[in-house]
């Protein structure tokens, strides 16, 4: 190629198409890790929600065994954690409502509350005091019912439990209404938990 052929049009077109193959090739260079990231963060996602559907299944089993059993100072406690670990990034993620949030928030604070009312019930048993027993569990009995029972309007007229569980289902694209909902394995047997919760 002559020094002629060089014109400043050649020249141009080269410039040009050098900075779109960079900025073509930059973008989908780019787009790959976030694509990627965007991919495990939904899994996550999924495995998180699934996490806190069997913790919220166990709470109501646990909330039924102390309504009906009668044991004023049980071993047991309400699990939360996968709630408390994940309730952060789905909102950081932005896929609960306004509503959603606050259900699911103020269901991990009445749990919490039950919990530590669990603990003072194992203190005051353990203390052999049976007035301080006695009041710490209708504190507790009155808890718990309020947690899965009482419907509140602020809830749409559901209860603290009931709204939570809407939201999770939600998220999975479930209303819990229709017989194909969420299944998971306890005590060596299918429960569905839509079921269990009514």
């Amino acid at each position: 190629m002559s020094m002629g052929s060089l014109t400043p049009d050649v020249l141009w077109a080269g410039a040009l198409g050098a900075v779109a193959g960079a900025v073509i090739g930059g973008v989908i260079g780019s787009s790959i890790p976030l694509w990627w990231a965007w991919r495990l963060r939904k899994i996550e996602r999924g495995g998180a929600i699934t996490a806190m559907h069997i913790e919220l299944f166990r709470v109501v089993i646990n909330l039924r065994m102390l309504i009906g059993d009668g044991v004023m100072a049980p071993l047991y406690r309400l699990p939360i954690g996968m709630t408390e670990q994940a309730l952060p990034k789905l909102v950081g993620d932005g896929v609960l409502d306004g509503s959603e949030v606050y259900a699911l928030v103020e269901y991990v604070n009445r749990v919490e509350e039950l919990n530590r009312g669990l603990d003072r019930a194992g203190q005051a048993h353990a203390s052999k005091d049976d007035p301080w027993l006695a009041t710490e569990f209708a504190r507790n009995l009155a808890k718990a019912r309020e947690l899965l029972d009482e419907k509140l309007e602020r809830h749409g007229g559901r209860s603290v439990f009931h709204a939570a569980e809407a939201a999770l289902f939600r998220l999975e694209g479930d209303d819990g209404d229709d017989e194909d909902g969420v299944w998971v394995w306890d005590l060596g047997q299918m429960h569905r938990l839509k079921k269990i919760s009514e």
